[in-house]
């Protein structure tokens, strides 16, 4: 039908964006801040065990169709740093391989950064953070290959603790801001509240015009936060008064 095929161009151009360079330059340049660099002193948030893969910066995604005026969704830092995660799990042998490629490419790479895009948000999938990264893009609208997400500490902690408040504040600035200099969002929703989660280091760090929602975490994602599902509603209505990303999209091409 014609509706199906206007969706169908509209999704190829969303895809073949002019930007996907500049936005995989802006991960790749983040990304390859080692960890190090961050914490001032000694860093004494080091997992115990699978030390190697602390040292990976799981910075995040940006969806193949991901345009600037999207969203991006920001959460604290990886998970993977408890005491008794002695062994990767399946989806970490391939995501984790694919973001070290992206990482040690010396020149910005193209091919190598939809493969980390596409394993990280195939890896997201399988995790309990979609019990909450889910119902926010669904609550939104579209597909997830049309947000971008990124986590606000990019390394794993011990025992998965929030990170220290001057190694966040190195990362946000260093690492966050400069990105979302380049991915120009209109919408940042944050998960989690509290100190030094995710809400916090955008409330006090950002720079930006874009929207601030957040939106409460459970420990462990297990479950949905009461506080969550009232604001969940609100972009849920925002989406039926304003349209989905790609409706969107389609307007103002």
């Amino acid at each position: 039908s014609g509706s199906s095929l206007l969706y169908q161009s509209a999704i190829r151009t969303m895809a073949e964006s002019p930007h996907r360079k500049a936005f995989a330059a802006a991960f790749h340049r983040a990304m390859r801040i080692p960890r190090s660099n961050l914490y001032s002193g000694v860093d004494d948030q080091m997992p115990l065990h699978l030390q190697e893969d602390a040292r990976i910066p799981q910075l995040g995604f940006v969806g193949k169709y991901y345009q600037t005026g999207g969203t991006v969704i920001l959460a604290i830092n990886p998970g993977g740093g408890g005491d008794a995660y002695k062994e990767r799990i399946a989806s970490d042998n391939i995501h984790l391989p694919a973001i070290e490629r992206f990482v040690e490419s010396k020149s910005v790479n193209i091919e190598l950064f939809e493969e980390m895009n596409t394993s990280y948000i195939d890896a997201a999938l399988t995790w309990r953070l979609w019990n909450i990264l889910g119902p926010v893009i669904d609550a939104c609208g579209g597909v997830v290959q049309q947000y971008t997400f990124m986590n606000c500490f990019p390394f794993r902690t011990r025992e998965d603790k929030s990170p220290r408040a001057s190694a966040l504040r190195a990362a946000w600035s260093r690492c966050i801001q400069p990105t979302l200099e380049i991915l120009v969002p209109s919408r940042i929703i944050a998960l989690g509240k509290g100190n030094y989660k995710a809400g916090w280091a955008l409330s006090e760090m950002y720079v930006g015009s874009a929207e601030k929602v957040t939106i409460e975490r459970t420990n462990g994602d297990r479950s949905i936060a009461p506080s969550a599902y009232e604001e969940l509603s609100r972009l849920r209505q925002r989406r039926k008064s304003k349209g989905t990303p790609l409706q969107i999209f389609q307007m103002g091409s």
